[in-house]
Order: structure tokens, then sequence, then C-alpha cells
């Protein structure tokens, strides 16, 4: 399964939870990825990457305030499950 992990205000509300579950998901053969609506800057990039660690290699994926689903299904990366504590920005991306 594709495990989509909101950034803000999820893993960013307890990285050091979401690092473990990241490793206990792809132990289970899943595929965790962080989707968040920030735009794909060079300052978002590196907030991610210093909160994430090094130690994690994930995929990032920047919806530039875009529906998360939709830019996800686009890359040809169709999520199973959402982490998301801001659910509707899974259908209806950031205003």
């Amino acid at each position: 399964m594709r495990i989509a992990i909101d950034f803000d205000e999820t893993y960013s509300a307890d990285p050091e939870f979401f690092a473990k579950f990241v490793a206990l998901a792809r132990k289970h053969n899943h595929q965790p990825c962080i989707v968040s609506c920030r735009r794909a800057t060079v300052e978002n990039h590196e907030l991610v990457t210093s909160t994430v660690g090094d130690e994690i290699s994930i995929l990032v994926v920047f919806t530039d305030l875009q529906p998360k689903r939709v830019v996800m299904e686009e890359l040809g990366l169709p999520v199973d499950i959402w982490i998301d504590d801001s659910p509707d920005s899974v259908e209806r991306g950031r205003q």
C-alpha cells in the first residue's frame, strides 16, 4: 500500500513517531511518502528534509496548493491511505 503522510501539523507534529511509523511501514513492504500542499521551493524542501532527517530516505511531493489526490494520480502514484490533519486538502488542495 502507498501511505501518504501530510507534513504540516501531521509529520511535523511528532517527527519521532512518524519516523518509526515509516520504518515499520517499509518493513511490511508498504510505500510511505510525504505529500504536502506546500509550494515546491528550495526552502520547503530543506525544511522537510531537516525535519525528516537524513537517515530516512522518503519520497516527498509538493502539490503547489493543488488537490493532493489529483497530483498523486497524475504522477502515477495513487494513494491507498491518507494520514492528514486536514483531509479536505486531499480533494480540494489549499486556497
